[in-house]
Protein backbone atom coordinates (compact mmCIF):
# COMPACT_ATOMS: atom_id res chain seq x y z
CA UNK A 1 0.00 0.00 0.00
CA UNK A 2 1.20 3.12 -0.78
CA UNK A 3 0.68 6.62 0.74
CA UNK A 4 0.69 10.40 -0.48
CA UNK A 5 1.41 13.20 1.52
CA UNK A 6 0.23 16.34 0.18
CA UNK A 7 0.89 19.75 1.63
CA UNK A 8 -1.98 21.37 3.50
CA UNK A 9 -1.64 25.39 2.37
CA UNK A 10 -3.67 26.55 5.31
CA UNK A 11 -3.92 30.35 7.21
CA UNK A 12 -2.72 31.29 10.54
CA UNK A 13 -6.01 31.32 11.93
CA UNK A 14 -6.67 27.49 9.99
CA UNK A 15 -3.00 26.49 11.59
CA UNK A 16 -4.01 28.00 15.02
CA UNK A 17 -7.08 26.14 15.03
CA UNK A 18 -5.92 22.59 14.56
CA UNK A 19 -3.73 23.22 17.12
CA UNK A 20 -6.10 24.23 19.66
CA UNK A 21 -8.27 20.48 18.46
CA UNK A 22 -4.95 18.79 18.97
CA UNK A 23 -3.78 20.17 21.71
CA UNK A 24 -7.63 19.67 23.79
CA UNK A 25 -7.59 16.19 22.46
CA UNK A 26 -3.69 15.63 23.64
CA UNK A 27 -5.10 17.22 26.93
CA UNK A 28 -7.95 14.76 27.07
CA UNK A 29 -6.35 11.65 26.57
CA UNK A 30 -3.39 12.91 29.46
CA UNK A 31 -6.61 13.41 31.86
CA UNK A 32 -7.98 10.14 31.30
CA UNK A 33 -4.12 8.35 31.58
CA UNK A 34 -4.66 10.23 35.03
CA UNK A 35 -7.79 8.53 35.86
CA UNK A 36 -7.21 5.32 34.56
CA UNK A 37 -3.81 4.95 36.90
CA UNK A 38 -5.38 6.09 39.75
CA UNK A 39 -7.93 2.95 39.26
CA UNK A 40 -4.90 0.58 38.29
CA UNK A 41 -2.97 1.75 41.45
CA UNK A 42 -6.37 1.10 43.47
CA UNK A 43 -6.79 -2.00 42.01
CA UNK A 44 -3.16 -3.17 42.57
CA UNK A 45 -4.05 -2.24 46.53
CA UNK A 46 -7.03 -4.19 46.73
CA UNK A 47 -6.38 -7.35 48.58
CA UNK A 48 -9.17 -9.41 47.55
CA UNK A 49 -8.55 -8.52 43.97
CA UNK A 50 -5.00 -9.94 44.72
CA UNK A 51 -6.79 -13.11 46.29
CA UNK A 52 -8.33 -13.90 43.31
CA UNK A 53 -6.14 -13.03 40.99
CA UNK A 54 -3.87 -15.44 42.51
CA UNK A 55 -6.55 -18.53 42.64
CA UNK A 56 -7.49 -17.69 39.10
CA UNK A 57 -3.42 -17.79 37.70
CA UNK A 58 -3.22 -21.25 39.54
CA UNK A 59 -6.10 -22.75 37.70
CA UNK A 60 -5.00 -21.12 34.61
CA UNK A 61 -1.73 -22.71 34.78
CA UNK A 62 -3.11 -26.57 35.20
CA UNK A 63 -3.28 -28.28 31.59
CA UNK A 64 -6.21 -29.79 31.89
CA UNK A 65 -8.84 -29.04 34.04
CA UNK A 66 -12.02 -30.71 34.99
CA UNK A 67 -15.88 -29.29 34.44
CA UNK A 68 -15.48 -28.38 38.36
CA UNK A 69 -12.26 -26.32 38.19
CA UNK A 70 -13.61 -24.98 34.44
CA UNK A 71 -16.86 -23.43 36.35
CA UNK A 72 -14.64 -22.07 39.06
CA UNK A 73 -12.22 -20.47 36.50
CA UNK A 74 -15.15 -18.48 35.28
CA UNK A 75 -16.76 -17.81 38.88
CA UNK A 76 -13.26 -16.12 39.13
CA UNK A 77 -12.96 -14.21 36.20
CA UNK A 78 -16.64 -12.58 36.41
CA UNK A 79 -15.75 -12.00 40.46
CA UNK A 80 -12.21 -10.55 38.68
CA UNK A 81 -14.23 -8.26 36.18
CA UNK A 82 -16.34 -7.04 38.95
CA UNK A 83 -13.52 -5.92 41.22
CA UNK A 84 -12.29 -4.11 38.12
CA UNK A 85 -15.53 -2.29 37.25
CA UNK A 86 -16.11 -1.24 40.96
CA UNK A 87 -13.04 0.38 41.11
CA UNK A 88 -13.98 2.13 37.74
CA UNK A 89 -11.46 0.35 35.33
CA UNK A 90 -13.70 -0.95 32.17
CA UNK A 91 -13.97 0.64 28.97
CA UNK A 92 -17.81 2.33 30.23
CA UNK A 93 -16.86 3.84 33.37
CA UNK A 94 -13.33 5.73 31.18
CA UNK A 95 -16.02 6.58 28.35
CA UNK A 96 -18.31 8.08 31.06
CA UNK A 97 -15.56 9.80 32.77
CA UNK A 98 -13.94 11.47 29.90
CA UNK A 99 -16.99 12.51 28.78
CA UNK A 100 -17.86 14.66 31.62
CA UNK A 101 -14.30 16.20 31.06
CA UNK A 102 -14.69 16.85 27.65
CA UNK A 103 -17.30 19.31 27.82
CA UNK A 104 -15.25 21.71 28.16
CA UNK A 105 -13.96 21.20 24.42
CA UNK A 106 -17.17 20.51 23.07
CA UNK A 107 -16.63 23.82 20.76
CA UNK A 108 -13.38 22.32 19.33
CA UNK A 109 -14.09 17.88 19.53
CA UNK A 110 -16.93 16.00 18.88
CA UNK A 111 -18.27 13.46 20.84
CA UNK A 112 -17.36 10.86 19.04
CA UNK A 113 -13.60 11.89 18.85
CA UNK A 114 -13.84 11.95 22.76
CA UNK A 115 -14.89 8.59 23.15
CA UNK A 116 -12.56 7.02 20.53
CA UNK A 117 -9.44 8.69 22.81
CA UNK A 118 -11.19 6.60 26.00
CA UNK A 119 -11.37 3.60 23.40
CA UNK A 120 -7.15 4.58 23.08
CA UNK A 121 -6.83 4.77 26.67
CA UNK A 122 -8.98 1.60 27.49
CA UNK A 123 -6.59 -0.33 24.83
CA UNK A 124 -3.50 0.65 26.54
CA UNK A 125 -5.63 -0.47 30.20
CA UNK A 126 -6.37 -3.85 28.68
CA UNK A 127 -2.27 -4.37 27.72
CA UNK A 128 -1.44 -3.27 30.89
CA UNK A 129 -4.19 -5.51 32.35
CA UNK A 130 -4.00 -8.47 30.28
CA UNK A 131 -1.03 -8.57 28.14
CA UNK A 132 2.70 -7.87 28.30
CA UNK A 133 2.14 -3.81 28.81
CA UNK A 134 3.45 -2.17 32.03
CA UNK A 135 2.47 0.93 32.07
CA UNK A 136 0.15 3.75 30.21
CA UNK A 137 1.75 6.49 28.64
CA UNK A 138 0.96 10.33 28.20
CA UNK A 139 0.66 11.85 25.08
CA UNK A 140 3.31 15.19 24.40
CA UNK A 141 2.10 17.24 22.60
CA UNK A 142 4.53 19.22 20.50
CA UNK A 143 3.32 22.22 18.55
Amino acid sequence: MHTVQLLLKTSKYERHEINRRFHALAHLHNVCVKHARKCMIRLQHDKRYAELRQLYNELVKKEKMSKEEKSQKKKLAKQLAACRTKQGLSKASLEHYIKVCGKQFSKLLSSQQVQAEADRVWCGVERCLFGNGKELHFKKFVI
